[in-house]
């Protein structure tokens, strides 16, 4: 008999991994199909999606090389990310057929009636959006010509676009 301790592999939908869940740390099972898939480095980012939205996951870009279109399940522990993103780092990620498939959605609903009932919060999550650049201009001549661009510092801001009055330089 499984026990449902806080740290039990779980079953689950998409948003379990939505910003702001109480699961950030929990190992889960996942399901859906591939609707996107990029290679970075030595990682996959595979986005899928399942009845409730879509997750995504990174793992080695050792795992099996997947197509758009491909049903999957997963396993892995749901880590929030920088941006404030909340991914699944996945342990494995395997194609499977529509018969492994449907076996999912009925341990996932009965798994997800219990979850929303011990977190009323998940029915709340959202989605992550990516933050977009808040200044759509393009920048100006003066801006062009200043010296100070930290490209790996995102808080900077050059005083050049504050519109600091120069006696307060």
């Amino acid at each position: 008999m499984r026990g449902m301790t806080p740290h039990s592999v779980r079953f689950t939908f998409s948003p379990a991994l939505y910003p702001q869940t109480p699961f950030v740390n929990h190992s889960v099972f996942l399901h859906g199909e591939i609707v996107e898939i990029k290679t970075r480095q030595n990682e996959q980012i595979v986005r899928a999606k399942d009845e409730k939205g879509e997750w995504n996951a990174y793992a080695e870009s050792t795992i099996a090389l997947f197509e758009k279109g491909n049903l999957v399940r997963a396993y892995g522990i749901i880590v929030s990310q920088p941006d404030g993103n909340t991914m699944l780092a996945a342990k494995w990620i395997k194609k499977i057929e529509k018969e492994e498939y449907e076996y999912c959605q009925r341990e996932t609903g009965v798994e997800w009636e219990k979850m929303e009932k011990e977190n009323p919060s998940l029915k709340g999550l959202k989605p992550f959006v990516p933050k977009k650049n808040i200044e759509k201009n393009p920048p100006t001549q003066a801006e062009n010509t200043s010296k100070v661009h930290p490209e790996t510092d995102s808080d900077f801001i050059p005083a050049a676009q504050l519109k600091i009055e120069r006696e307060y330089l």
